[in-house]
């Protein structure tokens, strides 16, 4: 798993740097150690052989004048494999790297579904749990292979040799913990209403939609093996662990199934509180305003809209690409109807994010060429006043499933309404 902004150069440099270092002292016959985790070599332990002034060992049998005994072959003993200690360096490259990830998507997308600000937690990062100077959440030290959440100081934090193990069998390890913890930071700003009971789970679906957002925003670039290293972390965490238990944790099956309604459906599969529903269904705010979403089919559009594409060179029309060659759109119906006693700007409403294939691809939105002026957009609704407006989407031929955000009709209190279903084909 790679940042595409290409922290490998790093762990490159990081790698070159050790590979020198060792063999300068290999060659040089020393065994270096130097306190402190980040600055150990490695290195072997052996006893050198003791030697007298006349360079060669009492026990020597060219010194003594006698021909050496036989002496039977050793049978070799099977050396046990074990996984290689991470390179240091190259570990808090990936924390860091981590960090900005979930950070980055969570600033991105949060009012894509809520409202208000968000803001990150802080973070603590590495801790020792085997020190004595461990760090308190509350009243209560932060405990040995473990990562956390501490709501009464809002910060994140894993263990030292949590992360060494773990990223010893692969990459992805810090992601994975990391956008676990960063979950929970985001129940914590949601509150109890849209935190699910099964805490843990519900954090283990925001990873999965964190990371394979942040995949799709091109902020995150899996590599061949990542998505079979990412299933055994849930699987370890799911088992009977020092620190995980499957009565809060889940078990392997139920960690891995959350993670990947994240993974293929987004936030709004993670949320028990959120607007979600199919075509043609109508959702309804505490308020009495209703939405609701259809799609209509397809039709040959023209320009983006204002802010959702790069803008054509003034005076020329878009042009067919191969990789867009028809510029045909799906068209969505959009209907809210008023059902508050007071008039309502349903304006900013008829702004939805729309997003396509299991990876939640964000979909250009364009005007509808058959809409009227008046159908593109709502204005001001009077109570008992329903309006319909139609909007298109770019959508790749062969993709099928596709998700509409529409914002919900408060942005500071309202949560967006998201429809999801499969498109007819063309």
């Amino acid at each position: 798993m790679a940042n595409s902004q290409g922290s490998w150069s790093h762990r490159l440099l990081a790698v070159s740097v050790a590979v020198l270092v060792a063999l300068l002292l290999v060659a040089a016959g020393i065994w270096a150690s130097q306190s402190g985790w980040i600055a150990e070599l490695a290195g072997a332990t052996g006893t050198p052989p003791s030697s007298s002034a006349g360079g060669s060992s009492p026990s020597d049998p060219a010194r003594a004048g006698t021909s050496p005994s036989p002496t039977p072959t050793p049978t070799p003993t099977p050396t046990p494999t074990v996984s290689p200690m991470p390179d240091p360096a190259l570990l808090l490259d990936e924390l860091e790297t981590a960090e900005g990830i979930a950070n980055g998507f969570w600033t991105r997308h949060w009012n894509d579904y809520f409202p208000g600000k968000y803001s990150p937690p802080k973070v603590l990062g590495l801790y020792d749990g085997n020190s004595s100077s461990v760090p308190i959440c509350g009243t209560k030290p932060l405990s040995a292979n473990n990562a956390y959440y501490c709501p009464p100081a809002d910060y994140v934090a894993w263990d030292l040799n949590l992360m060494k193990k773990g990223y010893a069998e692969g990459n992805t390890w810090p992601y994975l913990v990391i956008a676990h913890e960063w979950g929970h930071a985001i129940q914590a700003r949601l509150g109890a209403s849209l935190t699910e009971k099964a805490d843990e789970l519900q954090a283990d679906c925001l990873a999965g939609a964190a990371l394979y957002g942040a995949a799709a925003d091109g902020e995150l670039v899996f590599e061949t093996g990542d998505q079979k290293e990412l299933a055994s972390g849930l699987s370890e965490l799911g088992d009977e662990t020092p620190w995980t238990s499957s009565a809060d944790h889940g078990d392997s099956f139920e960690r891995i199934r959350h993670f990947d309604e994240g993974r293929l459906h987004g936030i709004a599969r993670c949320i028990p509180g959120m607007k979600f529903g199919g075509w043609g269904g109508t959702l309804v705010y505490s308020s009495g305003i209703s939405v609701s979403v259809l799609p209509l089919g397809y039709r040959d559009v023209g320009s983006p809209m204002p802010g959702t594409a790069a803008p054509a060179t003034p005076g020329t029309t878009p042009s067919a690409t191969p990789t867009n060659p028809a510029r045909v759109a799906v068209i969505f119906e959009i209907t809210v109807k008023n059902g508050s006693p007071s008039a309502f700007d349903a304006t900013d409403m008829g702004q939805p994010i729309i997003r396509y294939g299991e990876r939640g691809l964000l979909a250009e939105t364009v005007a509808d060429p058959a809409a009227g002026r008046d159908s593109s957009s709502f204005g001001t609704l009077k109570p008992g006043q329903s309006k319909s407006i139609t909007v298109g989407a770019v959508v790749p031929p062969n993709e099928r499933t596709v998700c509409v955000a529409v914002p919900g009709p408060n942005p500071d209190a309202d949560w967006s309404a998201s429809f999801e279903g499969e498109l007819n084909p063309r």
